[in-house]
């Protein structure tokens, strides 16, 4: 399992999207998966496996992209992106929306759209809008606290892949005047998997 997150923290009160590129592997019988995460308190890691190593940590909100039909969760077979919070994978606020297979060796466009003045997300995948959804995250979820670290984590279990995530050239926000800008160096990667960042 590893993460990778941002040290500076996001104000949930500004709009902000993320353009991330992600790798879910090639083995179409391998697993997890990934999580993209927010969540106010700190740069901790969940548990492995199914858990993508999200599981456990709370408070907090993730968009989950698993690969891998975990029968104790209520997983379908197919690969998914899900919305939960709380680091609970069976609270799930939004899908799971089904995708063709994503362990094809190939990254995958993803978007994360956050508008503040509406607490509405958007989640693409390869340019095509899976998941829209609102919540009050500031106020239902992260007892007031505007703001929030944010990252990566994954996991592998008996089953494993290789996944990581390779940002753009504006992935990680600074926080500007009006809106929240994205910015590291272009075509970085962050490596996810034995707790390693590249």
């Amino acid at each position: 399992s590893g993460s990778v997150w941002n040290n500076i923290q996001i104000n949930l009160n500004y709009p902000f999207h993320f353009n991330i590129d992600v790798f879910l592997g090639c083995n179409n019988g391998g697993a997890d998966g990934m999580a993209f995460v927010l969540q106010p308190i700190s740069t901790s890691l969940g548990s492995v496996g199914g858990g993508l190593g999200y599981s456990g940590i709370s408070p907090s909100f993730a968009v989950e992209f698993d690969t891998w039909q975990n029968a104790d969760l209520g997983d379908p077979v197919q690969d998914l992106i899900a919305v939960n919070i709380n680091g609970d994978m069976s609270t799930t606020i939004a899908g799971p929306q089904i995708l063709p297979n994503i362990e094809d060796g190939v990254d995958h466009e993803v978007t994360f759209a956050w508008e503040a003045s509406t607490n509405t997300y958007q989640i693409f995948f390869d340019g095509v809008l899976q998941i829209t959804g609102t919540m009050d995250v500031v106020t239902d979820l992260f007892n007031g606290s505007s703001m929030a670290f944010c990252g990566f984590t994954g996991s592998t279990g008996g089953a494993s892949n290789l996944q990581y995530v390779c940002t753009g050239d504006n992935v990680f926000p600074t926080i500007s005047r009006d809106t929240v800008s994205l910015s590291l160096c272009e075509g970085e990667s962050l490596l996810v998997g034995g707790g390693t960042q590249t």
